[in-house]
């Protein structure tokens, strides 16, 4: 028992937690299995080994700030168009971290952009890669906060470790001028020393609108990005409708009021437009007949004109009051 606690002090004092805890039950099967002593230190050595990659797995994924666990075995490559399952297995090599290339997803809401991007972050993390993921709200607040607390060459450097930063979201609003050159010295960091992730809902020709309309800025962003990079255009509609879909949540009662609803309303607003010609006709004939009956002499054309004019409200105005009260003509 002493040396059991000897061997255990001196674990705890080199690290070898695993070994500290496992070494009894595992010198316990290699007396009864008659091992050689290399494989009993063999066994030990592997379950330490094996504990600590699990442990640095679970810290960089904690760091990695996903908003959820998304793996490549979980995409549906069969719903969306454009994601080439070739493709995608070979940056499932993360070959392109090894060589700080940048990976660009485009396309409309809901088509899986975000799922992939998480995906290959997270098999980079199950590698060992340090990864980040971050909106480009988020992004950008905390690059105007490093800005204003001074703290902005450690903001960068932030950005920069990461061997794979995921940029999410970027196209869903306009930055200024200032966050503009905020996400210029993101990518100018990183240019050539980690690899990115970004995912968009617009293709690059209106990129310029996002970054403040500045065509220069957008064209050296778009340069560095560009200059080794992987982009894949997925096409589809959203999944998360198509899910809803299957669910039965969109041919729901909830999802059939709101249709009827909907359909009321334009029925209002089309008798709503229709009552304003009842009003104009009213008008126009208040206006007729008090030139008739003035001593106000109408050229042949204006009178004849009046006469047209009058002519088309009055059968305009009859088919409204008709449609507006059918139940006085028809019993309806």
């Amino acid at each position: 028992m002493e040396l059991e606690q000897q061997i255990f002090t001196l674990c705890k004092a080199l690290k070898l937690s695993t070994v500290a805890n496992k070494f009894h039950a595992v010198a316990t099967t290699a007396a009864k299995e008659s091992w050689q002593y290399t494989q009993f230190l063999h066994e030990l050595l592997v379950l330490e080994n094996n504990s600590r990659m699990d442990r640095s797995k679970s810290t960089l994924t904690k760091l990695a700030g996903f908003p959820a666990i998304k793996t490549l075995e979980q995409f549906d490559y069969t719903f969306s168009v454009g994601v080439n399952r070739k493709q995608i297995g070979e940056l499932a090599s993360l070959s392109f971290i090894k060589r700080h290339e940048n990976i660009i997803l485009l396309g409309e809401c809901g088509v899986g952009k975000t799922h992939l991007a998480i995906a290959l972050a997270y098999k980079a993390v199950q590698n060992r890669y340090k990864a980040k993921f971050t909106t480009i709200a988020e992004l950008l607040a905390n690059a105007n906060k490093a800005k204003k607390e001074r703290k902005y060459d450690t903001f960068l450097k932030s950005v920069t470790n990461p061997s794979v930063l995921v940029i999410d979201e970027i196209g869903y609003f306009h930055m200024n001028k200032e966050e503009a050159n905020h996400f210029f010295q993101i990518i100018s960091k990183r240019y050539e020393k980690g690899s990115t992730i970004l995912t968009s809902n617009l293709v690059f020709s209106k990129w310029t609108q996002v970054f403040a309309g500045d065509k220069v800025v957008t064209t050296a962003i778009l340069d560095r990005l560009l200059h080794h990079s992987h982009i894949i255009n997925i096409q589809g509609d959203s999944y998360r409708l198509k899910e809803k879909k299957e669910s039965g949540i969109i041919n729901s009662d909830l999802y059939t009021l709101k249709g009827h609803l909907v359909s009321l309303e334009l029925n209002l607003q089309t008798k709503q437009d229709k009552t304003k010609w009842w009003f104009k006709f009213q008008i126009v004939t208040f206006f007729y007949f008090l030139v008739q009956n003035s001593r106000v002499r109408l050229t042949p054309t204006i009178d004849a004109a009046f006469k047209v004019i009058y002519t088309v409200y009055f059968t305009g105005s009859c088919a409204v009051f008709v449609y507006l009260y059918p139940s006085t003509f028809f019993g309806l």
